[in-house]
């Protein structure tokens, strides 16, 4: 059975490589951003699929007129790819190329699916205009049937835990494994405001303690404090859940890098972009910190001193572990294409 994956960047892209863990016995193709750069280093790195570059529809900050353009050229590439390609069915996990790519799917003939982005408490713009087309949506949280009725509910859809072991990992960074690890997922666009009072820390030795990770994303932050030996700040990194797994408190913005550090059972500390499309971030940290996951914190007031009070709280924290079905869901996907497996 061949088996199109859409993708994009950052989150969703975990998404994608979780459902292609689940289906990597079948033949997969993954649709990506051209622009994502960490998003195709990570599905070359998993090795399970092809992967086809395509024109992103929409950024939050395109405007409609450019949004239109880059849509059609966007379906363009996606007929093409999908003519070669032929595929029996396309998933797709709430990123904008999930549009053209379900809509396509249907000139084509081929069963869609739609995996509500983990992080949505109402359905994503990217599900409202492709739902007419496809033949079933999974939904993450119970209160998306509200707005979705005939939406099958599975929960969480994450990767598989960590491979390595915490030393492996450490080893590979030039790390203390007797330190405490601390991580900080800056998320794609990056974080530079809350790494310059977090690299404050760092060069006043608040942190001399741990061993400190950080994704950085697209933040600017000249290396500052990358030359001491207990920081390692790359843009992304390839074994981000091996990072994850073997953390000790992990340093979110609120969107899907917010579950997979749920589903490893980590305490974390939420800093959510309040610019985020539908305050998705926020929404996602109050409830992680309802279920005792999580500290949130406003950036607004973000401070040295209510950062580190943050992080000393985290050690009080006892936070409950996500989990994902992985044999339900292949059983959904497998029913859907009525293939007998």
């Amino acid at each position: 059975m061949k088996i199109i994956i859409t993708s994009a960047f950052g989150g969703h892209t975990t998404t994608a490589i979780a459902i292609g863990r689940v289906l990597k016995n079948e033949k997969l193709g993954f649709l990506v951003s051209r622009d994502a750069k960490e998003s195709i280093e990570r599905l070359k790195n998993e090795n399970i699929g092809k992967i086809f570059p395509v024109t992103l529809p929409r950024y939050p900050d395109t405007s409609s007129k450019e949004a239109s353009l880059r849509f059609f050229i966007c379906m363009r590439e996606v007929y093409k790819i999908f003519r070669e390609f032929k595929p029996d069915i396309v998933i797709g996990t709430g990123a904008s190329i999930q549009v053209p790519a379900i809509i396509i799917a249907k000139v084509f003939r081929c069963k869609t699916v739609i995996c509500e982005a983990n992080d949505r408490k109402t359905p994503s713009l990217a599900t409202r205009l492709s739902k007419p087309f496809s033949d079933v949506v999974l939904l993450p949280r119970k209160e998306l049937k509200e707005h979705i009725k005939d939406g099958i509910y599975v929960g969480a859809i994450l990767p598989d835990l960590g491979t390595k072991d915490k030393k492996s990992v450490l080893d590979e960074l030039n790390l203390d494994v007797n330190k405490k690890t601390l991580v900080f997922a800056c998320g794609t666009l990056g974080a530079p405001d809350i790494l310059k009072v977090f690299f404050n820390l760092i060069n006043k030795d608040k942190l001399s303690n741990f061993n400190i990770i950080i994704s950085s994303g697209k933040s600017e932050v000249n290396g500052k404090g990358t030359y001491r030996k207990n920081v390692v700040m790359r843009e992304f990194f390839l074994n981000f859940s091996d990072i994850l797994s073997i953390s000790d408190i992990v340093i979110t913005r609120g969107g899907l890098t917010s579950y997979e550090v749920a589903m490893f059972g980590k305490p974390q500390i939420i800093i959510p972009d309040l610019n985020a499309m539908a305050d998705h971030q926020s929404i996602t940290a109050r409830e992680l910190e309802k279920r005792g996951n999580a500290i949130v914190l406003d950036e607004r007031e973000l401070s040295e001193d209510k950062l580190l009070n943050a992080i000393e709280r985290c050690w009080s924290l006892n936070p409950k572990k996500l989990i994902f079905e992985k044999n339900r869901f292949k059983r959904i996907i497998y029913d859907i294409v009525k293939v007998n497996h």
